[in-house]
């Protein structure tokens, strides 16, 4: 009996230190990955390994299985003969690839992206121009926050910021507002700044059509800029002012967002807009009854609407059931606006953020990541997905 319970005794003690070992060989990043996919729920959407670099107004490079790709022309400019295997560590915007007897480091920083080889350190082609790449040390889940925003980052090219510089063809005002106010919080607009400040078109056209929403954030687009042009804001004023209803005594932007009436998600983008523009006595709008599909996109609004979460729980906590979300960015605003947990998360340590199935989108260009993304009509990575990831999550702070 008494060797019985000496047994069961030491058998715990193994156990705990067992576990205690595994947990301290985690870095801090894998540790916010676990606590975030405990809260949330995760998706598996079976990205290869592979590793984006540069980030912002950089040329774009892809790493996987030892070597270094253009992303756009497929061209390798970096391999190892007797490559083993490699390390990436997402958060450090780092890959260590060891081979034979050696191994080397390709690491991107606020200055370039690197080669580093025993002694030297050599700066990959069109990547020395500068970008802000904070910490985010305030932040309960800053490792995470720092891939987010590479995510981010990695989707601007030529100062235009698109939905995913692989297979979307044009930057979306959508996205593009989502995407700024993070850009903001981390002091990068410099790196939008030219092209917003040579847009000409009211609308983004987005399948042809002309959205409402996107007049709320072009507004919100060009409040970030002193420089911006007064005229073609007075054009963008005067098209709100053409297509505004009054309902009930109420105003509001009335138009199609993603084939659907949208009105309060169309009103809440203007008027943050207007108020960011100090515009907002401008144009008297207020909410209809009429909430639309995307009312609890507008997690940034303080309005009536939030006092009416509790009817909608029940609804949003259902989309745990699903076993995959093509379309995460709208679990992610809606759990912003919640404060829940109700949201896909990626089982994967690399990419985040992902969209499935996208209209616009041209698969054939993810090749170079994935052979099989045609076929899954999966992109990796996603601005949306990232910036309302990256939003939400800026509000964790540490204690």
């Amino acid at each position: 009996m008494k060797n019985n319970f000496l047994f069961i005794v030491l058998y715990f003690a193994f156990l705990i230190l067992f576990f205690s070992c595994s947990r301290k060989n985690k870095s801090d990043y894998e540790e916010q990955l676990e606590q975030l996919r405990h809260k949330f729920y995760t998706n598996n959407i079976e990205a290869p390994s592979f590793f984006l670099f540069g980030m912002g107004n950089r040329n774009k490079y892809v790493y996987k299985h030892g070597a270094l790709f253009e992303i756009f022309t497929g061209k390798k400019i970096f391999g190892v003969n007797d490559y083993l295997f490699e390390q990436i560590h997402p958060e450090d915007y780092t890959v260590i690839v060891f081979y034979k007897n050696d191994s080397c480091k390709i690491i991107e920083e606020e200055n370039g992206v690197f080669i580093i080889n025993k002694s030297t350190k050599t700066l990959i082609p069109g990547t020395g121009n500068y970008i802000k790449l904070p910490t985010f040390e305030e932040c309960k889940y800053d490792k995470v926050l720092k891939v987010l925003h590479h995510e981010i980052l990695i989707n601007i090219l030529n100062s235009k910021i698109y939905p995913n510089i692989l297979v979307y063809k044009n930057p979306w005002y959508r996205d593009a507002a989502m995407a700024t106010m993070c850009l903001e919080k981390t002091g990068n607009l410099f790196l939008i700044k030219n092209w917003v400040l040579c847009l000409n078109s009211i609308y983004d056209l987005q399948s042809g059509i002309s959205e409402a929403d996107n007049l709320g954030q072009l507004l919100y687009l060009l409040s970030k800029f002193p420089e911006r042009r007064k005229t073609f804001v007075d054009s963008i004023i005067k098209e709100v002012n053409r297509i505004k209803l009054i309902k009930d005594k109420l105003t509001v932007v009335s138009g199609l967002t993603d084939g659907q009436i949208n009105e309060t998600y169309q009103t809440n983008f203007l008027l943050l807009a207007l108020k960011e523009l100090k515009l907002k006595d401008t144009v008297e709008f207020s909410f209809n009854s009429k909430l639309g599909p995307y009312f609890d996109l507008t997690w940034f609004t303080k309005s009536k609407l939030n006092q009416k979460r509790s009817l909608f729980n029940k609804i949003i906590d259902s989309y745990r059931s699903f076993k995959f979300q093509p379309f995460p960015y709208l679990q992610w605003a809606r759990a912003h606006y919640y404060h829940n947990y109700s949201a896909p998360f990626s089982s994967q340590n690399y990419p985040l953020s992902w969209e499935s199935g996208g209209s616009e989108s041209d698969f054939t260009k993810m090749i170079i990541i994935d052979s099989l993304a045609l076929k899954k009509k999966i992109t990796y990575t996603h601005l949306w997905t990232s910036a309302e990831m990256f939003l939400y999550l800026f509000d964790f702070k540490k204690r």
